[in-house]
Formats: structure tokens, sequence, C-alpha cells
């Protein structure tokens, strides 16, 4: 699940927030954390899903349509920025994380 520097073959991306980018190529994409220090990139999530959204916290994933995953924001560096990603979670599932974790945002960008 974790390649460093495969994210920066890709051909075009988007700024999410932080150090956390969604990543496109002709193979699909990914969404990453560049590593300042080295401007690598770490893919956390790869392969198939949907909607996206974040607020200063966590960033959510449409993982499948059944699927969805949160991902924390660390906004100091760290090396295993995958640590803590919670999933894969059903929709009841996900939408209790959501209360628990006081998770304000939506699904706003559509990663395809």
């Amino acid at each position: 699940m974790l390649a460093l520097s495969s994210c920066n073959l890709f051909d075009s991306d988007k700024h999410l927030i932080g150090s956390y980018y969604l990543k496109h190529d002709k193979f699909g994409k990914a969404i990453c954390y560049r590593v300042e220090e080295s401007g690598d990139y770490v893919e956390l999530i790869n392969g198939a899903f949907g909607k996206i959204g974040f607020d200063d916290i966590y960033i959510i994933v449409q993982h499948s349509q059944y699927d969805y995953l949160i991902i924390p924001i660390y906004k100091n560096f760290t090396h295993f920025p995958e640590k803590g990603i919670i999933g894969p979670l059903n929709l009841i599932e996900f939408n209790k994380q959501k209360l628990k974790l006081n998770i304000k945002a939506d699904f706003t960008i559509n990663s395809n």
C-alpha cells in the first residue's frame, strides 16, 4: 500500500491541503503525501476511488460505492503518513466515525 516516490511520475496533480495531493496519470490516480525534504511522494490511497473531501484535520474518501476511508492530516512532517488511516468503512460506520471525530468535511471533489 505504501510506495515511496511512486507518485512523482504522474502527469497532473491537485493540491488538497498541507502536504496532501491528488495525483493523476494514464495508469490511475492516488492520494499522496509530499515529503518536503526530498520532494518525493508517498502513496496513501491508489486505484479506484470516487469523491473526496477534507477539512483541517481529515481527508475523507469514497473508496468504492460501499467503502469509505478517513485519512488523518499530519501538519508536521511524519515518516508514516499512512498511520491512522481508518477504514474501509461501510456508510453507517463512516457516518458514526465522522460524528465521533467531529469531521466537518463533505465530499466536494470528484476524483475522476
